[in-house]
């Protein structure tokens, strides 16, 4: 194994040309860095006016261990990809394996990636090509990509952009500003989402949980689910093929329109109309300072009431408590169990001892009054059980000593019957 070790001034400066193996970077000692590689020798050059390593080609599996405080540019990698604890920008080419990034507090920039991207908390990350597994990112800042042929998964981050489609599932959580995807071919699934919202078709079903802003979404092919909490001013519209349920929080001040072209519109709750058709409703609640269109082009359109804030507040912490009773019940329920299959076993244990000394005891009488008319034959060797109820005797002490189990021994005193 290659292994280099040398002191670095920080703030520093790694460059790697292209890596043929797996890489690792993570933070390792202040003030010292060290390259560590499977079989071939690696190339280091360090200028310490510039604070710039400079590393040559890696032909093998290599792990770099440096201070937090520096910048990463990677020309190309063709395995995996590694980095933990970087506070410095993270700069890579083109990728063939997967990339695991946590704790890189800046700026995170990538060519294209061929396999699955996780990264853990970054300044922002920036996927100049395309994507060619899976995304999962959370703590992060902002999130631009161009394309990612798998499935989205966002949580904690504070703008999200997809710059053409996503080929599966989209599931984002807790994103604090806008949503921009060019199209979703697979489900969508947003919730606590407070800035604006732009997709540009969804093939598969869309559902929507606490959005207070902006919503754009059209060419929908599934069913809607979605519940709204628009602030004042904000413009919602919903486009789809099949169903849609809307519901709307108590204390929403809200402008409604809701078209069902080839179906039946349903109010189930308290709603100023002003226009009843066969197939569209149109009406406001409260003073109407935001406005709702949504559009059924083969479904229907449910229009319903949802809780207020302090009702699903009161409604959240009954459920935690029911959750924490369950748990208690069930911990309870599965101790129990054990206590039962642990007196079963023993019971089973003693059970089974007890018949095979009674076989034995009768055995032994049985070999005694055979062992009278045989007198005159040559013994046994010593040391090797001579009788059944030697051999069952054999198999009791095994079970007692631990060296077999209850099913073994069960096993073997079948055998000599």
């Amino acid at each position: 194994m290659f292994r280099q070790s040398f002191d670095i001034s920080t703030p520093y400066t790694l460059i790697i040309g292209a890596c043929s193996g797996d890489l690792n970077i993570m933070a390792g000692v202040q003030g010292r860095a060290e390259v560590l590689c499977d079989n071939a020798s690696v190339s280091c050059d360090y200028n310490s006016e510039s604070r710039t390593l400079k590393l040559g080609a890696l032909y093998d599996d290599t792990m770099i261990r440096l201070p937090s405080q520096g910048e990463v540019q990677i020309v190309s990698v063709s395995g995996d990809l590694a980095i933990h604890n970087l506070e410095g920008n993270v700069t890579v080419g083109d990728i063939s394996g997967d990339i695991l990034i946590r704790r890189a507090t800046g700026t995170v920039t990538l060519g294209s990636v061929s396999g699955d991207l996780k990264i853990d908390q970054a300044a922002a990350l920036i996927i100049e090509g395309g994507l060619s597994g899976d995304l999962v990112v959370k703590r992060v800042g902002n999130v631009r990509v161009g394309n990612i042929s798998g499935d989205l998964r966002a949580e904690e981050v504070e703008q999200l952009a997809v710059e053409h489609s996503v080929s599966g599932d989209v599931r984002a959580d807790r994103i604090s500003g806008n949503i921009s995807i060019g199209g979703c071919r697979g489900d969508l699934r947003l919730s606590t989402a407070t800035g604006n919202i732009r997709i540009e078709g969804v093939s598969g079903d869309v559902v929507l949980e606490d959005v207070t802003g902006n919503v754009n979404i059209d060419g929908i092919s599934g069913d809607v689910m979605a519940g709204l909490s628009p602030h004042p001013g904000a413009i919602c519209r919903l486009e789809a093929h099949g169903d849609i349920r809307l519901r709307l929080a108590q204390e929403a001040s809200v402008k409604l329109l809701a078209q069902a072209l080839h179906g039946e519109v349903i109010v189930r709750m308290p709603l100023a109309i002003e226009e009843h058709g066969e197939h569209q409703v149109r009406g406001q609640i409260g003073a109407g300072e935001a406005d709702i269109t949504v559009t059924s082009l083969h479904g229907d359109i449910l229009i319903e009431g949802g809780r207020s804030k302090e009702r699903r507040s009161d409604e959240e912490r009954h459920r935690m408590r029911e959750e924490r009773h369950r748990h208690h019940e069930e911990r309870h329920r599965m101790r129990e169990e054990q206590q039962v299959h642990k007196v079963g076993f023993k019971a089973g244990l003693n059970e089974l001892i007890a018949k095979e000394l009674e076989g034995i005891t009768a055995g032994f009488k049985v070999s005694a009054r055979r062992t009278r008319r045989l007198d005159d034959e040559p013994k046994e060797r010593s040391g090797e059980p001579t009788t059944a109820s030697e051999e069952r005797l054999m198999i009791m002490r095994m079970l007692a000593e631990g060296r077999i189990d209850v099913q073994e021994a069960d096993r073997l005193l079948r055998a000599l019957e």
